[in-house]
């Protein structure tokens, strides 16, 4: 059995979790990564996707989705920061079609290209998690 890490998950709204856990997945913004007991230190921003918490192998693990935010890994455990958390089983395709929707009238209303390229890739990102759903 690994050994486990102290893990807090922590929205504007509330903290959403806090407990010692096996293994987390992370949404970052350069790709997934998974965090261990031990993980080096890292700090990352995360794109808008699925955040697996696993607390032990005799536990099923929980999926939250996660619209964005930060992920601070030190030798204390994981901080999660979160913009916004919906446990998975509670996503719905209109909360994502929401959000395209939002997304996508942001580009049209911003003059900024930067902020059109980071608009379109939310848009991007929240496609895919609809397909996967």
């Amino acid at each position: 059995m690994s050994e486990k890490f102290i893990f807090e998950f922590v929205s504007p709204e509330n903290l959403i979790l806090s407990k010692e856990v096996q293994e987390v997945i992370v949404p970052g913004s350069e790709g997934a990564f998974t965090v261990l007991s031990g993980h080096a230190p890292v700090i990352s921003s995360l794109k808008p996707g699925i955040l697996t918490i696993i607390e032990d192998e005799n536990v099923d693990s929980v999926d939250y989705f996660v619209l964005g935010g930060f992920a601070d890994v030190s030798s204390k455990g994981l901080t999660i920061l979160a913009e916004n958390a919906i446990l998975r089983d509670e996503l719905s395709s209109e909360f994502l079609d929401t959000m395209i929707k939002n997304s996508e009238a942001e580009i049209v209303a911003s003059d900024n290209d930067i902020t059109k390229q980071r608009f379109q890739e939310k848009v991007d990102q929240l496609k895919e998690i609809q397909n996967i759903l």
